[in-house]
């Protein structure tokens, strides 16, 4: 437990902290609830340990070697958010008209999920860090990966259920047209500034 315990406790910081996973898993508990989040959540994780075990094995290490990869990336997941907050806003428009408050859209599936772990650089950077960790276990390379990729499940899922939970909790308070539409429109703008945050490194950088 004290060999692991670095590994656990960085898991949990980002893990908790917000992200675009649990910005998006609060939405989703938002407007489907809790139980239809569920493949959701499992997509993060799992596709969280497979970025992870992908980078301890090497393969993530030499493509984040190369920068125009890494920041390939990182416009597609700003991208991607954008698209769902231009998305949220027009489901939004779509039920007020129809004076219906649940959307017609569908929670996202676990490949899809697992995908998007793949344009996330806020899960890179949890793999390169849960790397370095792991490259200090007293194990050989085969059990150190799996007690990675134990620990992220383990620590990872409770975390980002907790987000799909709040949304769940925010749901029950979104029947009304009105506050819907607001609260549509607020969590549009925190989605925008949040792929704004993700991409500014990458737009502002000189070329050399």
């Amino acid at each position: 437990m004290i060999i692991v315990s670095p590994l656990m406790v960085m898991m949990f910081v980002s893990s908790i902290t917000p992200g675009p996973n649990n910005l998006m898993l609060m939405l989703a508990g938002t407007r489907f609830g809790f139980a239809q989040t569920v493949p959701h959540l499992l997509g993060v994780t799992g596709g969280t340990v497979l970025v992870i075990c992908i980078t301890y094995a090497g393969l993530g290490t030499l493509m984040l070697g190369h920068p125009r990869a890494v920041d390939c990336m990182t416009i597609a997941c700003a991208l991607y958010l954008l698209w769902m907050a231009t998305r949220l806003l027009g489901l939004g428009a779509r039920s007020a008209a129809a004076g219906d408050p649940a959307d017609r859209s569908r929670p996202m599936q676990v490949h899809e999920a697992v995908m998007f772990q793949f344009v996330n650089p806020k899960v890179w950077t949890m793999a390169v860090a849960a790397s370095s960790i792991a490259a200090r276990f007293p194990f050989s390379p085969a059990v150190s990966m799996t007690v990675v990729a134990l620990t992220t499940a383990i620590v990872n899922s409770p975390c980002i259920a907790l987000w799909a939970a709040c949304g769940k909790v925010i749901r029950r308070r979104l029947e009304d047209a009105r506050t819907r539409r607001i609260f549509d429109g607020f969590m549009a703008l925190l989605v925008v500034l949040t792929a704004i945050w993700i991409a500014w490194p990458v737009l502002v950088r000189v070329p050399t």
